[in-house]
């Protein structure tokens, strides 16, 4: 039964966050803390969102400015063993809802048609995104929502924005799962669990990049800021 959750879950998450470009671990975690406990729960995912961010970041190849991202990779990949020593003993629900709340302004505007807040597309906070990013994903494995609400924000066309994000996941992914290597949180059960999910996860990454490409720029551009209000009311409630 456990086997036909977790795979139905990371079917889900892989579908949309294909479609969407953010969201695997968020919708994963969430949900199978709740049957296997977070503790066995996230590095399960990590492993799984690391095949998802791969593929995906492969399928949208063509799509990727390097230019823009090399910095925010370097950034990232320096703050996530800070993350992963110092932001663990804050307090997670406090961060994860403070982000939320401003995701869940910022997209209503979006979705209202209103004019963006300038502050979430200027350069500096691109650098303040990129350490947040890898303080939060070195922590919680939560690196997507300051990296998301930078790059629907700033003048990246949307499908440049979705590429550049599962660049900087694909890259970043790696850098996670050695820091939960080093602290204890990943064994060879676990990862070889993971990998057991990898063919559902990359048909499903698939199917959602599909859908992905069938949709017009102003659909897509919908479905991925009711998908980022959902993304915050979900950070705000569960922390």
């Amino acid at each position: 039964m456990t086997i036909v959750l977790v795979a139905t879950v990371f079917s889900v998450a892989a579908a949309m966050h294909s479609l969407t470009g953010f969201g695997f671990s968020l919708i994963s975690v969430g949900i199978l803390s709740l049957v296997i406990g977070p503790r066995l729960a996230v590095p399960l995912v990590v492993i799984a969102s690391t095949t998802n961010c791969i593929y995906l970041m492969w399928l949208l190849r063509r799509d990727i400015m390097f230019k823009e991202v090399i910095a925010l990779v370097v950034i990232c990949a320096l703050f996530t063993p800070v993350g992963s020593i110092c932001l663990r003993h804050f307090n997670k629900t406090v961060i994860m809802r403070s982000m939320g709340l401003v995701i869940l302004v910022v997209s209503f505007m979006s979705l209202l048609q209103l004019q963006h807040l300038k502050l979430f597309a200027a350069r500096p906070f691109k650098w303040l995104a990129a350490a947040i990013a890898g303080l939060l994903g070195g922590a919680f494995d939560m690196p997507g929502p300051p990296l998301v609400l930078y790059a629907y924000n700033c003048d990246w066309p949307v499908r440049n924005a979705m590429a550049n994000l599962q660049f900087v996941f694909a890259v970043l992914s790696p850098v996670i799962i050695i820091s939960f290597g080093f602290s204890g949180l990943l064994n060879r059960a676990v990862v070889g669990w993971g990998i057991a999910y990898t063919p559902l996860v990359c048909l499903f990454t698939v199917i959602g990049s599909r859908i992905s490409r069938r949709l017009s720029i102003r659909n897509l551009n919908v479905v991925i800021n009711v998908f980022l209000v959902l993304l915050a009311i979900s950070l705000v409630v569960k922390g």
